[in-house]
């Protein structure tokens, strides 16, 4: 969380020094590292990802032993396939404002596929998005947010789920990289 570049915020150490911290701590047996988007406008990432090839770790979390974390795992909300219009998402303080409207469409698509599979299974769109998230192997305990005692008993449903191959390829097609959003 504190590598990348030290222009964003002073405390930030800069690339040569975080990849001396982050090759110290691989030493260590230490393999999670806390990098986001929007740390340091993105930079924490590149960073772990310098200092990871030079260490030699493998390009695979799992084969270097490292995990992941996601956050928000459910893209803060959206991937519920619930209420995409409503007072709340159409704030000025939604993640989706921020985003070009090519990149809206893609997530529709997303969504609309999302919610496809969670009918073909009988669940919810945010099981089978949590599902999806499963088939990573380096992810371990995504971050989510619960305001509802129905929310986490439905965070509990992707466990039970196996989605085949041809549905984790389905979900991920229309999927392509975005630029780091500094909030």
């Amino acid at each position: 969380m504190s590598n990348g570049n030290s222009s964003w915020s002073p405390w930030i150490e800069d690339e040569e020094e975080s990849i001396k911290l982050i090759k110290e701590a691989y030493a260590a047996d230490i393999n999670f590292f806390d990098t986001a988007g929007t740390y340091s406008n993105g930079e924490s990432e590149i960073v772990l990802g310098k200092a990871l090839k030079e260490i030699g770790a493998n390009r695979g979390c799992v084969d270097a032993s490292i995990a992941g974390i996601p956050w928000p795992p459910l893209a803060m909300g959206a991937l519920t396939g619930k209420n995409r219009k409503t007072t709340r998402t159409e704030s000025k303080f939604q993640l989706q404002n921020f985003l070009p409207d090519k990149q809206k469409e893609i997530d529709d698509t997303i969504i609309d596929r999302i919610e496809e599979v969670a009918k073909k299974h009988n669940k919810t769109c945010a099981q089978i998005a949590l599902a999806w998230l499963y088939t990573k192997k380096y992810v371990t305990s995504p971050i989510v947010g619960v305001s509802k005692i129905e929310q986490l008993h439905d965070l509990m449903g992707p466990f039970e789920i196996n989605l085949i191959d041809e549905e984790v390829k389905y979900l991920e097609e229309p999927y392509v990289p975005r630029r780091a959003l500094a909030l």
